[in-house]
């Protein structure tokens, strides 16, 4: 995967690919039904905007050894996943309306934030804790996320005009390093899993990793073995391999494209017991 100078190029082409195409966008198409139930392209910019905008000041105050709360942001846990998510789905609709037609400048507001502070990120920095409302994470991780943010609601946006879109090749890298939070929230804990199971995605092409899951009775772990050498395994034996492109794994993980029709469909191979592959699918609930 992408080391840390890449992330910052990353990040900033990902930013202005997306700015640029929502300048062509009219009110009307603003307005039109995104990838994300309930969500407008113009909804999917505000929550952009939401998630976004605190990161450059956490990661500021975190270079200079500040774990302090964002101003003005609660910094309540969220009860549950799911209110987790219900909370985000009303927050985005609801600063949409309040930013208007100021919705895009904001947009680029906060991305030209990114690139100033990520310029003052030195090699030494990128393990540097930053403040999160659960518990501190590095600014590596915080880019991580935001470069994950933007591919994949880069394709909710380009889903509404195009149902054949693709996640852009170079955020493959960026959503692979990230995924690991996706994977952490899609599974709900089951104390019925009286043994772990671990799951291994074999990734191959330009962004070949192995990537395991592993679920238990407390909800699942995430390990990421970035190019594993041909013909060695990685980390513990898997119960299931599943085999498959970047493409398709970020698609699965993130929750756009259900694992059951990808297999069905040729995207993935699975190889394990069959019981266990569609117990994997019956716990994917997404994040």
């Amino acid at each position: 995967m992408n080391g840390d100078d890449a992330r910052r190029d990353e990040i900033a082409r990902a930013a202005r690919r997306l700015e640029g195409f929502l300048r062509t966008l009219g009110p009307e198409e603003m307005a039109g039904q995104s990838a994300c139930e309930g969500w407008t392209v113009a909804d999917v910019v505000a929550h952009l905007v939401e998630r976004g905008g605190p990161i450059p000041g956490q990661i500021e105050r975190g270079l200079a050894g500040d774990l302090s709360p964002t101003p003005g942001v609660s910094d309540a846990p969220p009860s549950s996943e799911d209110q987790f998510r219900l909370d985000l789905d009303h927050s985005a609709v609801a600063l949409r309306r309040e930013l208007g037609d100021g919705l895009l400048p904001e947009f680029a507001r906060v991305n030209r934030e990114f690139d100033r502070v990520l310029a003052l990120v030195g090699a030494d920095d990128w393990e540097k804790l930053c403040y999160h409302r659960l518990r501190p994470e590095t600014v590596r991780t915080k880019v991580d996320i935001r470069i994950a943010e933007l591919a994949m609601h880069e394709w909710d946006i380009h889903w509404a005009f195009d149902r054949d879109a693709a996640l852009a090749a170079d955020s493959l890298p960026g959503l692979v390093n990230a995924s690991g939070r996706a994977v952490r929230r899609a599974f709900r804990p089951d104390p019925a899993r009286t043994r772990p199971v671990r799951y291994r995605f074999q990734l191959d092409g330009p962004e070949a990793a192995d990537v395991d899951v592993a679920l238990a009775a407390d909800g699942a772990g995430f390990e990421l073995n970035p190019s594993p050498e041909p013909g060695r395994e990685s980390g513990a034996e898997p119960d299931v391999i599943f085999r498959c492109s970047a493409q398709t794994y970020a698609m699965v993980i993130f929750g756009r494209q259900k694992l059951g029709p990808a297999i069905d469909g040729g995207l993935v191979t699975a190889s394990g017991d069959a019981n266990l592959v569609n117990a994997f699918i019956d716990a994917y609930v997404g994040g």
